[in-house]
């Protein structure tokens, strides 16, 4: 009954809920179980659980029957770990794509200032300095995309858990996926620096009075 207004589920002790019944309980032989959910040490070794679930089994005859939570949660986490997989290979590939449209960006940014390369050539700066100001342009450009791509991905997310929870009663939360968000930062800085160092430096290589030459024709 999560959810709703009137009627809301508590957690109490068998001799709490005795009490609480107001006499309709005179002891805990009166009160009619259906479930039992039980809370197993973490220090309990696999034999002896393996041992209960065998004494659990032998009650099956009676209409008893139990199931493992986790073992439920084991193959939800197979499940989660495929799908995890799955959107960081399509991460991979949508990166590589934006890689190529990236590095036809920054050829034509980078063949555009070379005036300004030029003049900055020209007043002493060096050409690793001069690389690594379009570098750093490049990297700053991929990961402001992806962290604001992020954030709208996480506001959208926690819109649509929100509906969720309202439509279906269940207390569920949204995850934010730290291993994709690493995977695209680590990748951002890998393609941003890839496609902006070639042609950046194929410009300061060249001669600084024919890049010069060529601003004046």
């Amino acid at each position: 009954h999560y959810g709703r207004d009137r009627v809301q589920d508590m957690v109490v002790s068998l001799p709490t809920m005795v009490e609480m019944s107001a006499g309709r309980f005179r002891s805990l032989d009166d009160m009619s179980m259906r479930e039992i959910f039980l809370r197993l040490p973490d220090n309990m070794s696999s034999k002896d659980i393996q041992q209960l679930k065998t004494e659990l089994s032998a009650l099956n005859s009676y209409g008893f029957w139990w199931w493992d939570f986790n073992q439920r949660t084991q193959a939800i986490g197979k499940v989660t770990l495929v799908l995890d997989v799955f959107f960081l290979f399509c991460t991979v590939i949508a990166m590589a794509l934006c890689f190529f449209s990236l590095l036809a960006s920054m050829y034509s940014n980078v063949h555009e200032q070379s005036k300004e390369m030029g003049i900055l050539r020209a007043l002493g700066a060096r050409r690793h300095l001069v690389t690594r100001v379009y570098v750093y342009e490049a990297i700053v450009l991929v990961l402001s995309s992806s962290i604001m791509g992020f954030v709208i991905g996480n506001v959208v997310s926690y819109t649509m858990t929100i509906q969720q929870v309202l439509f279906t009663q269940l207390p569920l939360q949204a995850v934010f996926p730290w291993l994709l968000f690493t995977s695209v930062v680590v990748l951002g800085i890998i393609t941003g620096s890839a496609s902006a160092y070639g042609p950046a430096r194929s410009v300061v290589n060249k001669p600084t009075e024919s890049v010069l030459r060529r601003m004046v024709t």
